[in-house]
């Protein structure tokens, strides 16, 4: 996969496509371990591969690395680098626990969520590991490409 060679280099989607590219995140998997145990033993990339693949058998489109980078860059716009360096990893950690929870919830008791979909809480898991990869190699606190100067990157 060349996804990474088509954002601005050294840009915030950049290293989220990086991400992707390195762990292959958006590689089917068939593992049938249960996220709580997956968060347990850190293991980031699998889980987000495992929620990948979920939110595809259940969603009417599968989802494409390109559209989860524009989703998480839109989200970054929105919410800037303070409000996840401010706790780090550890902050993301506690987020991402909380979606976790509320889709072992909701799977467990067969009913329907009355908030947001479950396929937004798989994209949000995903995200959440990403964000905590991207922290763990010093990329989150990259520029996105559009705050980037003109000229630079490519």
């Amino acid at each position: 996969m060349t996804v990474d060679n088509d954002y601005v280099r050294d840009s915030w989607e950049w290293a989220v496509s990086r991400i992707i590219v390195a762990h292959e995140l958006d590689m089917h998997t068939s593992n049938k371990t249960m996220f709580r145990d997956l968060y347990r033993a850190s293991m980031w990339p699998v889980m987000a591969r495992k929620a990948w693949t979920e939110y595809n058998l259940s969603a009417e489109v599968p989802l494409q690395a390109h559209d989860l980078i524009r989703l998480l860059a839109k989200k970054q716009h929105d919410y800037g680098h303070a409000n996840i360096m401010e706790h780090g990893q550890h902050g993301v950690a506690i987020r991402l626990w909380d979606k976790i929870a509320r889709y072992d919830n909701l799977m467990r008791r067969g009913v329907d969520p009355e908030n947001e979909s479950l396929l937004d809480t798989l994209m949000d898991i995903i995200g959440y590991c990403v964000i905590w990869l991207m922290l763990a190699n010093n990329t989150f606190v990259l520029p996105l490409a559009a705050d980037m100067p003109k000229g630079r990157g490519r």
